[in-house]
């Protein structure tokens, strides 16, 4: 918009005068009830609201924009414009979204070595797979209301921990 009116002040607006322009059956007028505005009173206030509304439009649209001209636009220009932190934030992330998705797609890549070499049957391999990535979708969901709920870093602190000891578990009973 970005003429200082919100959306829900314009609908609104907008209601309360497509709902008072309703033809209604002719009535006596009554007298306002104390605490309830008069009809009359609240389309003259929609109308002066509205009037308001388009005259601050009709004054931004006279004003001229601002325009800024664009250097570089190259695909790596955001990346020639980072700071030496921004520079490292931004690998960082990348390392740990190519990590993500590392651990996401090492299944499917050993699907066919794992059924050839212990003789799998291919509809548990894939129901192994599904079973994963629903797995990872619940997780994703506990996670995110865990964490709005104790916060992030806590949260994280406590799947490291969890993590840690689910394999320190499972890498013992695997050495009984």
């Amino acid at each position: 918009m970005g003429n200082g009116v919100t959306v829900a002040q314009q609908t609104l607006t907008l209601f309360v005068l497509v709902r008072i322009q309703v033809p209604q059956p002719l009535k006596r007028r009554r007298r306002p009830v104390a605490g309830i505005p008069d009809i009359w009173q609240a389309r003259s206030l929609a109308r002066a609201a509205l009037t308001k509304t388009r005259q601050k439009a009709q004054a931004d649209q006279a004003q001229p924009f601002e325009t800024a001209v664009i250097e570089d636009s190259s695909l790596a220009a955001f990346y020639r414009d980072m700071n030496a932190s921004e520079r490292r934030t931004f690998w960082a992330c990348a390392a740990g979204w190519a990590l993500d998705g590392m651990d996401f797609m090492i299944y499917p890549l050993v699907i066919g070595t794992s059924i050839t070499m212990w003789k799998v049957d291919a509809g548990y391999a894939g129901l192994a797979g599904t079973v994963t990535s629903l797995s990872s979708a619940v997780g994703g969901w506990l996670g995110g209301y865990v964490a709005d709920r104790i916060g992030r870093v806590r949260t994280l602190q406590f799947t490291i921990l969890w993590f840690s000891f689910l394999l320190a578990g499972l890498r013992n009973r695997a050495e009984l």
